[in-house]
């Protein structure tokens, strides 16, 4: 047992994973090997080290792992399921389990591999990459030990993007986000200068891969501070003079992901892909394609549309679920029981399969004004328009994940952990939405939503957001008269979306971010 390593072996959290094995242990978490005692399916639980819980720092980056990944769907991204925390305060991530092994455990096994596989590999890399990138997010730590080469049910390989400890907007990256953390013989010119990233840094590090995995080693070695200076002033020996094997033009390839100047490299992983694809075993040819499909999703949104009463946007809604879908958007068959009317707000281009409380038929509603003057709204411009959010729940890492996730979307959010803080920004802060746990230390969520209720009446809608089994959350919901409810281990690239969508009929939706 490593010293350093929590006493959970044995133990089951939250309910419901039970701690089976120590996996492994990096410079911020442990991770172990579990299972769903109740699904009976094998996880990963990454932990963080308790000797960090102190380090408001490590507690972000934990966070920030978490938000990253969860707005990504992509067979080349390692999936979390669930987050929460520990009884000792440690935050948790619930992954999918991974058989198999990291590329630099093949390097060490079978040294410098045949430049169709390893091109295989990076086209597969790309296609994680490129979902990341589409989702304003930059990896900053690609290296051979972060590609994980997994063995999946039906018996192929694939390549997953592990670990987003250090992942991070470009646009939000401060100064001190800028500091050298990560693996300096993967990293960027502009990395350890400090300079301002953007997802060229990423192709960087992919390019170190690759050439590590050709050539068998990396393309600057030496002391820590030879290899700064290397990186900083010095190309590295062509990878057709390091291993003759190499073809040049693949060697060109690879050697322009290497330009000190990001201008001069790959403008994208879609280039990038199309340079390499011909150089692959024609196995993964098609990636090039998903990219770019993924890459063209990048910013599109529709229009907003007003609704002047309640009974006229839920109408709407069961419009746009009589509507045919499209084929490549359907949620699966057995989602579709899961899928309410509220997930159809935006229509084909943003579906989502979110549990929400199930809305009578329109003939059975009873009657609710509309929210014409909703009290938070009557205090707002329109030109200074933003969705305030509030959040509680007993868990301070739940709200940094979900509170990450719905500023990157454009909401204005308060959370906090504590009831009096709560009912304070009731009343002086007004928010428009509230999302609450149902089982709170202090006082239930049941409570909370009719004080919620009792200020703003039918104004401001109310979300249960629990792990608590679905049946007994809808009838949590139901009795508190909350307005929908959502599981914490939902999916959460469709938690912006739900969110939208609740909002859009209870306000103007033109204001949504």
């Amino acid at each position: 047992m490593l010293e350093s390593t929590p006493m959970l072996v044995g133990d089951v959290i939250a309910g419901k994973y039970r701690i089976d094995s120590v996996a492994g242990e990096g410079g911020m978490g442990i991770v172990y090997e579990a299972e769903h005692v109740i699904l009976r399916q094998r996880v990963a639980v990454k932990a963080m080290l308790p000797g960090l819980l102190s380090s408001a720092d490590a507690l972000d980056r934990f966070s920030r792992e978490a938000s990253a990944i969860a707005r990504i769907t992509c067979e080349h991204v390692v999936r979390v399921t669930d987050a929460g925390t520990l009884p000792n305060g440690a935050p948790y991530l619930v992954m999918e389990y991974l058989d198999g092994s990291d590329l630099a455990d093949v390097l060490s096994r079978r040294g410098p591999l045949p430049p169709s596989e390893v091109v295989d590999y990076a086209l597969q890399a790309l296609e994680g990459l490129a979902h990341v990138h589409a989702a304003r997010v930059v990896h900053r730590d690609l290296k051979s030990a972060n590609l994980f080469l997994a063995r999946l049910h039906d018996g192929r390989r694939v390549v997953k993007l592990l670990d987003f400890g250090i992942a991070l907007a470009p646009d939000l990256l401060s100064s001190d986000d800028r500091a050298i953390v990560g693996s300096p013989s993967y990293m960027s010119p502009e990395q350890l200068r400090r300079d301002a990233l953007d997802t060229r840094t990423d192709l960087w590090s992919i390019g170190v891969v690759m050439y590590e995995l050709l050539a068998g080693e990396v393309p600057f070695t030496g002391s820590l501070s030879q290899v700064i200076a290397k990186i900083l002033e010095k190309r590295p020996v062509l990878l057709n003079e390091q291993r003759p094997a190499v073809p040049p033009a693949l060697a060109e390839v690879v050697a322009r992901c290497l330009e000190r100047d990001p201008d001069a490299r790959w403008p994208s992983t879609l280039e990038l892909a199309r340079a390499l694809a011909p150089h692959g075993t024609g196995q993964w040819r098609e990636a090039v394609g998903r990219i770019e499909r993924a890459l063209a999703n990048v910013t599109p949104r529709r229009e907003p549309r007003r609704f002047e009463t309640l009974d006229t946007a839920l109408q709407a809604l069961d419009d746009d679920a009589a509507r045919p879908r499209c084929a490549t958007t359907q949620p699966p068959a057995s989602d579709a029981a899961e899928t309410e009317r509220i997930g159809a707000a935006f229509g084909p281009t943003m579906p989502i399969a979110m549990p929400t409380v199930p809305a009578a038929p329109l003939d059975a509603r009873p009657g609710v004004p509309a929210p014409a003057i909703a009290p938070a709204l009557a205090l707002a411009r329109e030109a200074e328009w933003t969705l305030r959010i509030l959040m509680i729940d007993d868990s301070t890492f739940v709200l940094g994940v979900y509170s990450q996730i719905l500023v990157k979307a454009g909401f204005d959010v308060r959370t906090t952990t504590s009831v009096r803080e709560f009912d304070d920004l009731l009343a002086r802060w007004q928010p428009h939405l509230v999302l609450m746990d149902v089982q709170m230390p202090e006082v239930s969520g049941d409570e909370l939503c009719r004080r919620v209720k009792a200020r703003f009446k039918a104004t401001v809608p109310v979300v249960f957001v629990s792990d608590l089994p679905r049946a007994q959350l809808a009838d949590r919901a139901a009795a508190a008269q909350a307005d929908a409810f959502l599981s914490k281990t939902s999916d959460w690239n469709g938690f912006v979306d739900f969110v939208r969508n609740i909002c859009a009929i209870t306000y103007s939706p033109e204001h949504l971010p």
